[in-house]
């Protein structure tokens, strides 16, 4: 780790010397804007962005990097789920970085920004900073503070204002991140579970550009003012990696696996109710799935309370996914379990309702909304069952 640092600072050292060798080097000097594309596994599911700084004169050409964290790092995972796991600033070859995205066979789109010699002189100065190892860590923030909002940042800082023509788009955080989910239902199922209210609200021009593609496109229309005149901030825009074929694959709506199962075992619950089983097998899924919302209203709790992310706030899925099932599940037929039955009712019944109406600040997946059904249809036989039960035992 020390070397890669180590070699990045030299690297920079040679990039800041442009200037004091002589005012026409600037122009040797090119600075780009890195879009790349969604891959395959999760993480990379919403791309990434990087700076290239390239110099002809001493034929350096460096990104600087962003979204670098370290897997052993201590308590790695502990940190990850907590938000507290540190990213930092990078430096690697233009070469190594491209390596990386031909093997994950990702597109990169490189645009050349129209900066002025000081400007780059001042960018690079900012990076040679920023990637001391006291600077070079920060608290990683999916929404507010990541590889694309640090790199917007740091470009804004040399060119100040940078003014965006390009339409604002009328959009929330989460209804951002769908188009980059439609290949992948069972993270979307996952994503949608543990991010709250939070994502719901309205996403502002530069809350935005935390997805790499929507700074790209905003990028693509940006101007900035250079001597009194306004210039495009993108001189150019091109494809430096074209896996076009597989970004189509990787968009291809895949079959909607948690809603179809969701319905067919609702259907199923609908079918037992019926049927009115009062088996010992029939008591033990109907514990087991109190047993699993429960446990999944736990991990909720945590992520709201007990972490420092910003995405996982405000999580009105506990609505269905009930922490009252394991009071429910411990107390005998009394008075109390009907009355945490009533409000667990209640509450599946809202969580059901806002997945059809969508009335509460979060969205709910529709396959939300089914499963706060089939609570319903067990808490309703389960209620029977104990109707019928007091009924035959009565003297």
């Amino acid at each position: 780790m020390k070397k890669i640092l180590i070699s990045a600072l030299l690297l920079t050292c040679l990039l800041l010397g442009v200037e004091a060798q002589s005012p026409e080097l600037g122009d040797m000097v090119e600075v780009s804007l890195l879009t790349c594309r969604s891959g395959d596994e999760l993480y990379s599911t919403f791309g990434h962005t990087a700076l290239r700084v390239r110099n002809e004169a001493n034929s350096s050409d460096i990104v600087f990097n962003y979204g670098v964290f370290d897997f052993d790092a201590p308590y790695f995972y502990i940190k990850f789920l907590r938000g507290l796991l540190p990213y930092r600033l990078s430096a690697t070859t233009m070469e190594r970085f491209l390596r990386n995205y031909n093997y994950e066979r990702r597109s990169v789109i490189e645009q050349k920004l129209a900066l002025t010699t000081a400007q780059k002189t001042a960018l690079l100065e900012a990076l040679a900073e920023n990637i001391k190892p006291e600077n070079a860590t920060y608290k990683y923030d999916f929404f507010f503070d990541n590889c694309t909002t640090r790199t917007e940042d740091v470009v804004r800082s040399i060119t100040g204002t940078i003014t965006y023509s390009k339409p604002l788009a009328d959009v929330t955080f989460r209804q951002m991140l769908k188009p980059n989910l439609t290949s992948l239902p069972w993270s979307e199922f996952g994503i949608d579970l543990i991010i709250g209210a939070v994502a719901d609200q309205k996403a502002s021009r530069n809350q935005q550009h935390f997805l790499p593609l929507y700074l790209y496109a905003d990028v693509k229309e940006a101007t900035i003012v250079i001597d009194k005149a306004r210039k495009n901030l993108a001189a150019t825009d091109y494809l430096v990696l074209d896996f076009e074929m597989e970004n189509e694959q990787r968009k291809t709506p895949a079959t909607n696996w948690p809603l179809i199962i969701t319905a067919l075992l609702l259907l199923a619950e609908i079918a037992a109710s019926w049927l009115q089983p009062t088996g010992t097998m029939t008591r033990l899924y109907d514990k087991a799935w109190f047993i699993l919302l429960a446990m999944m209203s736990v991990v909720m709790g945590i992520m709201w309370w007990g972490t420092e992310h910003m995405a996982t706030k405000q999580n009105y899925n506990l609505l269905w996914a009930n922490i009252l099932y394991i009071p429910y599940l411990l107390v005998g037929r009394s008075i109390v379990k009907r009355g945490l039955a009533s409000v667990i009712l209640l509450c599946s019944a809202v969580a059901l309702a806002n997945s059809i109406y969508q009335f509460l600040p979060q969205y709910f997946l529709p396959s939300f909304g089914v499963i706060a059904a089939i609570s319903i249809v067990k808490l309703i036989r389960g209620w029977s069952m104990s109707s019928t039960t007091q009924i035959n035992i009565k003297p």
